[in-house]
């Protein structure tokens, strides 16, 4: 190991009693920047930011550090055995190492685990994490620092809301995939939560999910609707949606569009009726009608087109002897029903 002077590249200051500060919290006592040789084994912190930021920046991360070399040097600490324990810099590592370099600069600290910690996410939260990250960090620290990780709470922008960092806690349990579509925002925390605590149906639902790549305000949707059908019917989550997979062979419904049928049978009766009724009403040629029923009334939308000004009063005309059609009236009553 070699032993660089130490010019205190960091982004606090020492004190006047060679303490290093950090936003005006002392942390460390010790500091020093040594050289590493990475054929020996690292050990990696949970924090260094992980799987998910690894799939999104690695390439970028390596092909700067090639072409501008190492501009901020990995962050560690000696455990007791003298093993060297990466604190900060998990993604610089991976990158050197792809690199094939042989060994690399990393800054030493000494501390406490809660001083370490601190330091870490000082060194990490200099951009803001995502919700996967959240998560996995969120669970280090409660695992590792138990009550005092609300200490550090803040620097995740994790709010001190129990309900919240107990979703987090939870999220950070997900397969790699599922963090991975959390932390580009296809997926929210409090669906995260709930495939987490579904296990294993949770994955096979999430794996459905991918399949027909509904939006993320639907996904919160099907989720919400399939569990409504799980109580509802005393059956397994994974049984109604492979009830849903099963749908009939010929039918050409969306799979969205079966769960809606399936969660509200009435309505979904009632718009097979207006679809029917629709068709045998008779609406003037080059003519469309298109109803949009919502909770307080009904919307309806006639289209037509016409060649001449007595095409147009022929379309009138029959428009108007449209609205005298009873056939309209009882599609009207279907559409809205009291």
């Amino acid at each position: 190991m070699t032993i660089w002077p130490d010019p205190s590249p960091l982004a606090g200051a020492r004190d006047d009693q060679g303490e290093l500060a950090f936003n005006g919290s002392r942390l460390l006592a010790t500091s020093q920047l040594v050289s590493w040789p990475l054929t020996e084994k690292l050990l990696v912190w949970p924090l260094s930011f992980g799987r998910e930021r690894e799939v999104l920046e690695l390439g970028g991360l390596t092909e700067s550090i090639q072409t501008l070399g190492l501009i901020h040097p990995l962050w560690g600490t000696l455990d007791k055995d003298d093993q060297m324990v990466i604190i900060s810099g998990g993604l610089r590592l991976k990158a050197l190492k792809r690199l094939g370099r042989h060994d690399t600069p990393i800054r030493l600290f000494a501390g406490s685990k809660a001083q370490l910690w601190a330091l870490a996410l000082a060194d990490n939260l200099n951009r803001r994490p995502n919700a996967a990250e959240k998560a996995r960090l969120w669970r280090a620290l409660v695992t590792d620092l138990g009550d005092n990780a609300q200490n550090l709470a803040a620097r995740l922008d994790i709010p001190p809301n129990p309900k919240i960092q107990n979703q987090y806690f939870l999220a950070a349990q997900l397969p790699d995939n599922i963090l991975l579509a959390l932390a580009q925002d296809k997926l929210d925390l409090a669906s995260a939560t709930r495939l987490a605590e579904l296990g294993p149906e949770g994955e096979e639902l999430w794996a459905l999910m991918e399949a027909h790549r509904p939006s993320l305000q639907n996904r919160r949707l099907w989720l919400e609707w399939l569990e409504d059908l799980a109580r509802r019917e005393n059956k397994p989550l994974v049984t109604i949606v492979r009830e849903l997979q099963n749908w009939p062979a010929n039918s050409t419904l969306a799979w969205g569009e079966r769960l809606r049928q399936k969660r509200f049978p009435k309505l979904a009766q009632l718009e097979e009726r207006r679809r029917k009724l629709l068709k045998t009403l008779p609406l003037p040629p080059a003519c469309s009608l298109k109803l949009d029923p919502t909770f307080e009334d009904v919307n309806a939308e006639i289209r037509l087109s016409f060649g001449s000004p007595a095409e147009l009063a022929a379309r009138a005309g029959a428009l108007a002897q449209l609205a005298a059609e009873e056939k309209l009236k009882e599609l009207w009553e279907l559409a809205w029903p009291e």
